[in-house]
């Protein structure tokens, strides 16, 4: 017995000596590992989008500071003629988990603020490029 077995639990080995059968493979069980052509990666992108709030009349410290913890610092923050947005460059897989995550934390980071609308440059130049078509179209 070696010496550092002394303060090992005991264990019971049935038959240690005697070899065991290896397992067989069973493919309902273990299934094969996909090959990398066929994992799909989610790849992280960064999207551009305002989101247009409503309920707040002046951009105090406080609301600043409350927005930026909550948004993790992505953001700028305007207001204009009494309008308030928020610009966003935020990475996401897609642009609605981009966006509904957004509005989530602006409107999880003072109480009474609601987003009222989303622009993109994107959604600006589907809009433009439809409105395009359909006079195309009537023409």
């Amino acid at each position: 017995m070696c010496a550092w077995t002394a303060w090992l639990p005991e264990v019971n080995l049935v038959n240690a000596e005697k070899p065991t059968k290896p397992c067989r493979f069973d493919p309902s069980i273990r299934g094969s590992l996909p090959t990398s052509t066929e994992y799909k990666r989610e790849t992280m992108k960064t999207f551009s989008f305002t989101l247009i709030v409503s309920g707040i009349a002046e951009l105090t410290p406080e609301f600043a500071d409350a927005l930026y913890e909550a948004t993790h610092g992505d953001i700028e923050l305007n207001l204009s003629d009494g309008v308030a947005f928020v610009e966003f460059d935020r990475s996401a897989t897609t642009l609605r988990e981009a966006i509904t995550s957004a509005i989530r934390e602006v409107e999880g980071a003072v109480e009474g603020v609601r987003v009222v609308r989303v622009e993109s440059e994107t959604a600006n130049v589907i809009a433009k490029i439809n409105a395009d078509l359909l006079t195309v179209v009537s023409d």
